[in-house]
Formats: structure tokens, C-alpha cells, sequence
């Protein structure tokens, strides 16, 4: 338990997406999280407000990682990213 997808999230990392994985602090069960984390495979550690607002900075086209409570959460990644998001086209 606790090891699901920290080595593919951070193969993720490596090919240039960027990857969120929660902090200890704000996590219940920190297995997963903390895996990618001790691995390598999390381009930010945040809890999940500050995860909304990555988000919605890298959707929004605005860069990620300018909001200074972002910037401090960042890990070693290079300036350009791409953010890998899986939609539904099916049209359902």
C-alpha cells in the first residue's frame, strides 16, 4: 500500500509534465503522496487550496509557479512544463 503510480508520476515528471502531490500536513493517509514525494515524481507539494490555485493557473495559461505561495512549494523543475489533462470527448 502506498506505492500506486509514484514511479509512473514521476516518469510523468521526467518526459515534462507537472505533477501535484498533497502535503503530509493536510493528508489523512500520506502513503501515496509521500511515495511520489520520496521518489522524485512531484513537481509541487501542496495541500489541496493551494493545489486549486496551480491548477487553475496552468489551465488558465497564466504559467505555473509565479503565485508566491506556489513558488515556495516547488520542487526541481524546469521553467517550461506541459500539463498533461485527460478530458472526456466522447461528449457524454
Amino acid at each position: 500500500m502506498g506505492k500506486d503510480g509514484a514511479w509512473e508520476l514521476k516518469l510523468m515528471k521526467e518526459q515534462g509534465a507537472v505533477t501535484i502531490a498533497q502535503d503530509r500536513d493536510t493528508s489523512v493517509v500520506h502513503g501515496m503522496p509521500g511515495e511520489a514525494i520520496r521518489v522524485g515524481g512531484a513537481t509541487y507539494v501542496l495541500p489541496p487550496e493551494k493545489i486549486r490555485i496551480a491548477l487553475t493557473s496552468l489551465v488558465n495559461g497564466n504559467g505555473y509557479g509565479r503565485e508566491p505561495e506556489i513558488t515556495s512549494a516547488r520542487t526541481n523543475v524546469p521553467e517550461t512544463g506541459n500539463l498533461f489533462l485527460r478530458r472526456d470527448l466522447s461528449g457524454k
